[in-house]
């Protein structure tokens, strides 16, 4: 039987109504029927060999013929979770089915409603998959992190992870790891070593992991303020706000204090590796960018001075971290 991405009936055994026909090895293709001169039809024909495209036909016909439309979403259903339970990629089956029968239907049957049925089913479940495939990213590499700072807590991006640390603890499989790992690493999130047999997560991937961390932060302190009403004050800057101040003078820290690395830079580059001093220019540029916006997030800005702070020559710490770090 050819590989297709749909469930197949098997011969003897019952046939689920959503099921497709098993159409064997060999077809019979019909070339005429022609009469004789004693006024006998006949047919003629060859056989072939059953191809893919014979099963996509077979999906088409069913999918257009199906009453109410409504069930065109159970067929596409039934057979994309079958497809993903044989360790199908759900991304494939979805392309396939968006050039091998939606394309199709959308030629001869456009206005149809089980054509508008299984494009707008084909929109959400791609929706779908594109957002659980950024959460799987973010869960990868931020378990990938983890486990860096638990190894090498002075320099996490220099520490090689495998994927055998990250598959029992999130629950993915080895191509699964694999995958996410290529993605990252296309984005320039991670580095691959040892010929794939491991990679160490770089600084701009530790730095996009405390960006996600500080929005998630920020949005948990602004839902607070805005549910409880407790530390309203702040956000409208009233006369009368009691933490007005203590933001201001958190901002104000902050500022001074990249002010100050700023200063120093010269001095640093000389007491850290050219990597390292890459890095910290980078989230040294990205924390002044974020004191500009109008409404200046504090989680964030926080959370960049802090890391800032850690990749500090131990010699200028104290004198340019100051309260950031309790100094």
């Amino acid at each position: 039987m050819v590989d297709v991405p749909y469930r197949i009936g098997s011969a003897g055994t019952p046939v689920h109504e959503l099921d497709l026909r098993d159409l064997g090895n060999r077809k019979e293709v019909h070339m005429a029927t022609v009469g004789s001169l004693q006024g006998e039809m006949r047919s003629y024909g060859f056989q072939a060999d059953v191809k893919a495209e014979d099963y996509d036909r077979q999906f088409r016909e069913k999918l257009r013929k199906l009453k109410p439309p409504q069930r065109v979403r159970d067929l596409l259903e039934h057979h994309h979770i079958f497809s993903v339970q044989r360790g199908g990629r759900p991304v494939e089956f979805l392309d396939h089915i968006r050039y091998n029968v939606i394309h199709q239907l959308e030629q001869h049957y456009a206005n149809t409603p089980n054509t508008a049925v299984a494009r707008d089913w084909y929109t959400k479940a791609m929706d779908k998959h594109h957002k659980q495939n950024l959460n799987d990213r973010a869960r990868f590499l931020s378990a990938a992190y983890a486990y860096a700072v638990e190894q090498k807590p002075e320099r996490p991006t220099l520490q090689a992870v495998h994927h055998t640390f990250l598959m029992e603890q999130l629950g993915f499989d080895a191509p699964k790891c694999e995958r996410l790992r290529d993605e990252l690493a296309q984005d320039g999130l991670v580095q691959v070593l040892a010929g794939g047999q491991a990679f160490r997560v770089l600084d701009t991937g530790r730095r996009a992991l405390e960006q996600v961390e500080a929005e998630r932060m920020a949005t948990i302190t602004y839902n607070n303020i805005n549910a409880t009403n407790a530390n309203v004050q702040v956000q409208n800057h009233s006369p009368h706000a009691t933490q007005t101040a203590t933001l201001g003078d958190q901002l104000a820290e902050a500022r001074a204090f990249a002010e100050r690395v700023t200063a120093k830079l010269d001095e640093i580059e000389q007491l850290i590796t050219a990597e390292q001093f890459v890095s910290l220019k980078a989230d040294l540029e990205y924390l002044k960018a974020k004191l500009d916006e109008p409404v200046p997030r504090l989680p964030l800005i926080t959370m960049l001075a802090q890391g800032i702070a850690t990749g500090l020559p131990s010699e200028l710490l104290g004198a340019l971290a100051g309260s950031l770090l309790g100094g």
